[in-house]
């Protein structure tokens, strides 16, 4: 009986830390996937050690904080139009643009090592451009700076509805570093960090484990604009609260800090799972109803096993003094944090959540009781999110109004006094997320 030679596979080389950062920048792209979602789902990076993490995080990072200004920097040394390269020869460039001019890497390294990780017939472009890159660096470093970083339909957006400087401060925004924004529980102390609004630090990124406070529950990591629709509503101590879509739960935990009796409403158990370890951390309270808000009618249990939907005029047998409803949304306010995000995002569904977001603030404010208030937010960029729902929910209902004064402290150019709600943007003074919030109260 012939017996079959079994030949031995060598074993695999480990990728270099900038081949699997390559390789994990278009898997984010091909599979349309977040970073951290990424990130966490691949066995190579997950076996590092946390200082070359740190690198590939950085690395991947930044390459899509900076997409379109890479190509800036080194676009006047081809001698072929930009358009013309295919990705095994844009990767590398990109890459090596980003340790030479974001990262302040030593060029001998970037050089060599981003060369090699394009193909044989491509290295040699590849190294004559890094080199000419290299010897005008000062030239290359003025362009990137000066380039738009994002893809141009969104600038044309904000430019469209913000105006030029505006524009201008979003992009400036979208350039820097996020810092680690922390909600404080009111009446704790947090040594270090930048006070921007009572009960709210600001301090350098780092693992918030490691800072003071964690394990006693004295804060939570919450951006300053997501913080901003929850104070809008001014005292909420001893009021029946409701917060719809609440997950992660920065505005749950804002609600029962300040004394409210809150009811936290999210479609997802995982995510709900989250909002508890929040609240076990933090030493708060909130009764959690796992259950899509678009079929919820409070006070009526069966409706929570039901994927019927009821008529939008069901009664419900339980009102609230507050509803907080952070709709469901493009998430295009969050482009410092997640800088992938017009890449895993197709254009076209940006505004997909339009209907959805009408939806509920219709049945929202069924829910409400008369004088009390309810906050629309969105993390949203998109004016069709946020302003032109406000606009269309006080055209269509007559008994509802716009609270026009804010109840808190706001940071500047937030409050547009005319209209009577809050917009952030992204900018280089108080840097945060953008976001729209307004408060309705009903008759």
């Amino acid at each position: 009986m012939a017996q079959t030679k079994q030949t031995k596979r060598k074993p695999q080389k480990p990728l270099s830390s900038r081949a699997l950062a390559l390789k994990l920048i278009g898997q984010v792209k091909g599979q349309r996937k977040p970073i951290a979602t990424i990130l966490q789902g691949d066995p190579a990076y997950q076996r590092l050690a946390s200082r070359d993490q740190a690198l590939i995080r950085a690395l991947v990072t930044h390459f899509f904080r900076h997409h379109y200004a890479l190509d800036a920097a080194f676009a006047p040394y081809l001698s072929r139009p930009l358009e013309s390269l295919s990705p095994a020869a844009l990767g590398p460039l990109r890459l090596a643009t980003v340790e030479l001019l974001v990262m302040g890497s030593e060029p001998h390294a970037a050089l060599n090592e981003s060369v090699s990780l394009a193909p044989k017939s491509l290295r040699g472009l590849v190294n004559a451009v890094l080199r000419k890159l290299v010897q005008d660096r000062q030239a290359a470093q003025d362009r990137f700076a000066q380039a738009l970083a994002v893809p141009p339909w969104l600038q044309e957006g904000w430019h469209s509805a913000y105006g030029e400087d505006r524009a201008a401060q979003i992009r400036a925004g979208l350039r820097q570093i996020p810092d680690l924004d922390l909600s404080l529980k009111p009446k704790t102390g947090f040594e270090g960090g930048r006070e921007i609004l009572p009960d709210h630090r600001r301090v350098p990124v780092t693992d918030p484990r490691v800072l003071p406070g964690y394990d006693a529950g004295d804060w939570w990591v919450q951006d300053l604009a997501a913080s901003l629709p929850v104070r809008l509503l001014g005292d909420v101590a001893g009021k029946d609260a409701l917060d719809i879509c609440a997950a992660p739960g920065g505005k749950t935990l804002q609600l029962a800090a300040a004394g409210a009796h809150v009811t936290a409403l999210d479609i997802s158990k995982g995510r709900l799972a989250r909002v508890q370890e929040n609240l076990d951390r933090t030493k708060l309270t909130a009764a959690l109803v796992c259950h899509d808000a678009a079929t919820f009618v409070p006070g009526k249990p069966g409706t929570r096993d039901s994927l019927d939907t009821p008529d939008i005029s069901d009664t419900p047998d339980t009102l609230y003094d507050v509803i907080v409803l952070d709709a469901p949304c493009s998430a295009s306010g969050t482009l410092r944090r997640h800088p992938e995000w017009p890449w895993i995002h197709a254009r076209k569904d940006q505004l997909a959540h339009i209907p959805l977001q009408a939806l509920l603030l219709r049945r929202a404010l069924t829910w409400l009781r008369p004088g009390g208030r309810l906050v629309y937010a969105v993390c949203s960029l998109f004016p069709e999110e946020g302003e032109a729902q406000i606009e269309r929910a006080l055209n269509d209902n007559t008994s509802i109004s716009l609270v026009r004064d804010p109840a808190c402290p706001l940071p500047a150019n937030t409050w547009d006094t005319k209209k009577g709600w809050l917009r952030t943007t992204p900018n280089t003074e108080i840097n945060m997320d953008g976001f729209f919030a307004a408060v309705l109260t009903k008759a």
